[in-house]
Order: structure tokens, then sequence, then C-alpha cells
């Protein structure tokens, strides 16, 4: 945990920041500021003055970025998820980008394809001990335009005081998870939380989607092609339909985002949920019996080790430049 803390702090913010030593192309809005300093607009949708972990992190990473490089002020902008989607290709067009975005992977390739990002320097190549390969960070050229800025680890999160109530254990496979959903339901509870909104581009279940995949050891792209229609990952829609047969399903799925679930996690009224680990600790902070364990097994196999994927990336925007005589890495 230390070690991966210290790469996020450190090496990932380096990487994208220090190693590429911007500045903004609109000089009255960056550029040598006071003393000579270099402004760095970045795009965050964390908000670093709220009570939560990630903003803690994050606040801190900006703190320790600035600190190893004193010439060099962050200016931090938060941009919802939503208004970045939609502000991003038109600041693009128009030369009017922040220097460093954080923004959802599965995104980057289509931001990328408008004219978002630009390459990285070499520099980032300097860090090779990434907890996961960082080919998916890249646009449709295999330009590195991005590297991880966090990762998180497939759980399963559960209500103990639900599944004490309805007399079911931990479920330890898919299977086991449908069952216990089930009996969830018929208590009044929404079994396992699930949301395919389009409104937050289905993250939710395409999150699900990407840690199943992993269990069953099935590629969900490869060289940038969809390669998981094969038979051994209808394992997935199985399980998705056995839910929806066993009343474990929500009513609202279908509308239902990210927040929808955590929030019924938190006021405990959904039993399950795979979410990411990084929003574990703030759902604990509201309710104390919430608890979390290691992913659902599949159905044949042996059981894999958990996975990690780095879910947000840091890259440059198409507008910032290196301003001339400075030097790309710290």
């Amino acid at each position: 945990m230390k070690r991966t803390r210290a790469l996020v702090a450190v090496a990932v913010t380096a990487a994208v920041v220090a190693l590429a030593a911007c500045s903004p192309a609109d000089d009255s809005d960056g550029g040598d500021g006071s003393g000579g300093k270099t402004t760095l607009t970045y795009w965050d949708f964390i908000d670093p003055t709220q009570d939560n972990a990630r903003s803690e992190a994050l606040k801190e990473n900006v703190a320790a970025f600035e600190k190893a490089n004193p010439t060099i002020d962050v200016k931090l902008e938060v941009v919802s998820f939503g208004d970045m989607l939609s502000r991003l290709p038109q600041a693009a067009a128009a030369g009017q980008t922040p220097d460093v975005i954080k923004m959802y992977s599965p995104m980057l390739p289509q931001l990328a394809d408008a004219g978002v990002y630009q390459a990285l320097p070499d520099d980032y190549k300097q860090i090779t001990d990434w907890l996961r390969p960082i080919s998916a960070f890249t646009d449709a050229k295999k330009a590195q335009i991005a590297v991880p800025y966090e990762y998180r680890t497939c759980s399963l999160v559960y209500n103990k005081k639900i599944l004490s109530k309805i007399g079911a254990k931990v479920p330890t496979t898919w299977d086991q998870v449908v069952d216990v959903a089930g009996k969830a339901a018929k208590a009044g509870y929404v079994g396992f939380g699930a949301g395919f909104s389009e409104e937050d581009n289905s993250s939710l279940i395409s999150e699900l989607f990407d840690c199943f995949m992993s269990e069953l050891d099935v590629p969900v792209s490869t060289d940038g092609k969809a390669s998981f229609a094969v038979p051994k990952a209808e394992e997935f829609s199985q399980f998705l339909i056995n839910l929806k047969q066993a009343g474990g399903l929500g009513k609202s799925v279908v509308s239902d985002q990210y927040t929808n679930v955590t929030d019924g996690l938190s006021n405990g009224t959904t039993a399950m949920a795979v979410i990411g680990t990084h929003r574990i600790q703030t759902v604990q902070s509201v309710n104390k019996d919430v608890d979390w364990a290691p992913c659902p097994r599949r159905r044949t196999g042996a059981p894999r080790a958990p996975r990690s994927a780095g879910r947000w990336g840091s890259g440059r925007a198409a507008s910032t430049r290196t301003p001339p005589g400075s030097s790309s890495s710290t």
C-alpha cells in the first residue's frame, strides 16, 4: 500500500507534469509567474477541499509535487467529469486546453481522436515499475498520451448486517452472489448494486465487466480490437441474466449510476456490489456495517489473484507546449 501511494504521489505526477515541464499556450493565464515560475493548469473532478480519502490524496499529491518542483505552481481547477467530456474537444479545437488532465481511462482514445491529447515526452519511460501495463493509455497510433494516476482492485463490497439478517455467508463465487442477492431482494433490499446509465458512460457496469473478464482470464481487447466474444466469457452475461431472474437487481438498474450504488451501500438499502476500492473507505465512514472481500471466483479453474487496474490517467493536453530552454525532466 505504501509503495502504491508513493508511486501515485511522486512518480505518476512527476512523470506527467514535471517530466513534461510544460506551460500553457496562453501566456496570459500561465507561463512565467512571479519569480520566474511556470504555472500549470490541471483539471481534476476531485475537489481537494472535501473530507474524503481521494480529496486528501489529491491535495497531498499537488503539495508534494510543488515541493519537489519549486519553480512550478499548479493551478488546480475542479471540473465535473461530464463537463470535461463536453468542454475538452471544444477547448482543443480552440487551442485552449488545460496543461494536464485526469481522465477516466476508457475515454482516452475517444478524446485523443478529438485532438485533446499529445504524446508524452520520452521521460515517462524512466518509470518502469507500473503496477499494471500502461498500453491502454495510448492513442490510435500507439503513442503514450497518459500514465496511470489511480489504481483500484476488484473487490466485493457487502453489508454485514443484511447478510446476517438473511442468514447468508459472504459469497465467494458469482453463483453464490446470485443466490445471496435473491435472498436479500426477498427481504426488501437491492440484492446486487449495478447500473447501466449512459450519463456516466456506464462506468459501473464496465468496471464490473473488466473485473469479471479478469477473473475469467479473458482479455477485453487485443491490439485495440475487442477480443472478449468467446464462449469462455459467456459466464458474465449469464451472471446478469441469473441476477435478474433471481430479482437481485434494483428496479432502476437501467438508469442507476455509480453514485446510486454507493449511496445504497452507504444508507443500508443495498446488500452487495462490486465497486472500486477507492470508494470503500468513504462508504465505511458513514456505514460501519459495510465490509469487503476478494472478488468472487469463476465457476471453473483455480482462483485468480486480485487484479489491479489503472482506471484514471493523467495526460498532457494538446495545447501544452514546452517553454524554450526548459528541460523535460526533473
